[in-house]
């Protein structure tokens, strides 16, 4: 009986990893790839003509795969060096150490006694915030926000104020916050002894029991603290926010911005090579924390930018990634009321145009920009004036927009108080276009 040729069906391999066609196999010559000769009553004489090929084929196999892989090989080792930095541990041991949260292993230096010392007053200072500022804010803030609005948001000048973002916008799943300060090196914690850590720990868990008694940080002194960096402060903030909430960091990367908006995340040789500057490493200044709430994936970036006219126009990176977004949800607050001022109209102009709803002190928009881009306003509070004295054509808008309202209670406070020590929140909505 004639042997039969039977079809057998050819891997399937991507494009890279095909043999390259001075070493596919050739008809005629012995090594038919995909196909197999079976006799059907003469197996026997079939046997040894097999197992010359097979043994012929595995060494024509193996040759042709070293050769690959030496071809393949720069283009592996440039798509190693290309993957972006990962420093989710690192994340996690300063949650535990400095943050004061999580159920992560830590090395045994976070269980020396003045670490532990301080968490147990860092952990009394959440449970109070906890007590006096999440448990009045929570249902009124979540009976004010709407289920639709937009579940990207933007922050400008908010620092690492991931706190009050997450009590705000708890279905968000993109958060960006936008200030001067840098996201700061996580490789702080890789070293947790000595007496500049202890002393550094010490003044960040100062920093954050004023955050929590002040209800809004302050700038100038989140600024002193970054130029002094030992501990990453913003990235801190952010912790603590994962910590008050019970949450848990997946991911930390850095990024760079590139001129169309797009983000470029950090290498390791990156970092490696900012190490050699005399300046602060430029490579971990805007961070992108991943991490899970609610059963949803959120990310949190924060980017260091001045958004004043003079650089958002010199470098229009930070703009472009804003637009990129589409339409948001926004809130600020404890702004300095750099929102009411000329040389900030261009990041003005980009939240009226991009943003469905917000949520602010009176440090947001002023009535005489927002009314005109067809926004409508809901208070909440009393307000009789600014924090600090400010321009007075916008003071007296925002005194008559208050007003002109029913009293709505607020029982916490949210940024600045107003002049007269009362606490205020105020919504900025888009007035639905009506359809003749």
């Amino acid at each position: 009986m004639k042997p039969v040729l039977v079809s057998r069906p050819t891997p399937t391999m991507l494009a890279t990893t095909r043999p390259t066609p001075d070493h596919s196999p050739r008809r005629g010559d012995g090594r038919e790839a995909g196909r197999e000769l079976v006799s059907m009553g003469g197996v026997s004489g079939a046997s040894t003509s097999r197992r010359k090929q097979v043994v012929f084929d595995s060494g024509v196999r193996h040759t042709s795969s070293l050769k690959l892989a030496l071809l393949l090989l720069p283009t592996m080792v440039a798509v190693a060096e290309s993957q972006p930095a990962e420093f989710g541990p690192q994340a996690k041991t300063l949650l535990r150490v400095v943050a004061c949260g999580g159920e992560v292993s830590t090395p045994a230096a976070a269980e020396t006694a003045p670490i532990v010392s301080r968490c147990a007053v860092l952990r009394e200072a959440m449970d109070l915030y906890r007590r006096r500022w999440l448990r009045r804010a929570t249902p009124l803030l979540a009976s004010i926000v709407p289920q639709d609005v937009p579940k990207q948001v933007v922050y400008p000048f908010g620092g690492g104020d991931l706190l009050t973002a997450l009590a705000t916008y708890p279905e968000a799943t993109e958060l960006t916050t936008l200030s001067l300060e840098r996201a700061g090196d996580p490789r702080a914690a890789e070293r947790l002894e000595g007496p500049e850590f202890e002393a550094s720990l010490e003044a960040s868990h100062k920093r954050i029991v004023h955050l929590f008694r002040s209800a809004h940080s302050l700038t100038r002194a989140m600024g002193r603290a970054a130029k002094r960096e030992l501990l990453p402060d913003q990235l801190v903030f952010a912790l603590l926010a994962l910590a008050v909430h019970g949450l848990e960091p997946t991911s930390l990367r850095f990024f760079r911005l590139e001129s169309d908006g797009s983000l470029h995340y950090v290498t390791d040789q990156e970092v490696a090579a900012g190490d050699g500057l005399p300046t602060q490493n430029p490579a971990f200044t805007n961070m992108e924390l991943v991490f899970q709430a609610k059963g949803h994936a959120v990310t949190y970036r924060h980017v260091r930018a001045n958004l004043d006219n003079e650089h958002l126009r010199a470098d229009p990176a930070v703009l472009r990634h804003l637009e990129r977004k589409g339409p948001v949800a926004a809130m600020t607050k404890a702004a300095s009321y750099t929102l009411w001022w000329p040389n900030f109209s261009v990041i003005r102009n980009y939240l009226l145009g991009h943003m469905d709803w917000m949520i602010s002190d009176s440090t947001g928009i002023p009535p005489g920009f927002a009314c005109r881009a067809g926004f409508e306003y809901e208070t909440y509070g009393r307000f009789t004036g600014p924090f600090f004295p400010n321009r007075r054509k916008d003071a007296a808008a925002w005194r008559a927009i208050w007003n002109a309202q029913p009293y709505r209670d607020l029982p916490f406070r949210y940024g600045y108080p107003d002049s007269a020590g009362h606490s205020h929140l105020v919504v900025t909505r888009r007035v639905p276009k009506t359809t003749s």
